[in-house]
């Protein structure tokens, strides 16, 4: 759903590595010992060297490493289920940090032979970003129906085309109020 939202917006488009195959962030039962963010690091020594220190205390600090961490953009790219995740297969060399734990589940190699994964879907949006740019790129943004937090319903104009995007952020369905556009096509679920 973000991966629709953020090839349909305006601007340039930034990828995580990572983000095309759905890699998940750190795991949060992984110590600080796995990280090599240097500024987490240091921040949470100087929390432990710090007297007084409460088990709590280090408890959020890891939760909040493991939510804002730079780590998490940096874990190695899973290529596949080998070790190390196909990251280096050369003899004695090791990733600079901890593969992540889902890597045989979570990987490009997998995910190259399932028509409906992650990497399939960003590679569709991709195609349709780069084909219809003067709409997705450059296009004029609108929001329309914005009474509902859980929907983001908004246009895209460019010339006499326009783009109507609808996202629902929930499991259920719901109801949207579409903006009148001359031969407007396409059906729910549809790239």
């Amino acid at each position: 759903m973000l991966a629709l939202m953020l090839c349909s917006l305006t601007g340039t488009l930034f990828v995580y590595q990572g983000q095309e195959i759905g890699m998940t962030n750190v795991p949060a039962d992984w110590p600080i010992d796995e990280y090599q963010d240097i500024e987490a690091l240091n921040y949470y020594r100087a929390l432990e060297a710090r007297p007084g220190t409460t088990d709590a205390e280090k408890r959020y600090a890891m939760e909040s490493i493991n939510l804002l961490g730079r780590d998490n953009a940096r874990i190695p790219m899973q290529w596949d289920d080998a070790p190390h995740a196909g990251f280096t297969d050369a003899d004695g060399a090791k990733p600079w940090m901890r593969v992540h734990d889902l890597y045989p589940e979570i990987n490009v190699a997998k995910q190259e032979r399932e028509p409906d994964s992650v990497l399939h879907f960003w590679r569709a949006l991709l195609r349709l970003r780069k084909h219809h740019r003067d709409l997705l790129i450059h296009g004029a943004f609108a929001v329309h129906d914005d009474a509902d937090p859980h929907t983001f319903v908004f246009s895209k104009t460019h010339g006499d085309r326009t783009a109507v995007v609808a996202l629902n952020f929930t499991a259920e369905d719901r109801p949207v109020t579409l903006p009148a556009v001359k031969g407007l096509r396409g059906e729910v679920g549809q790239l």
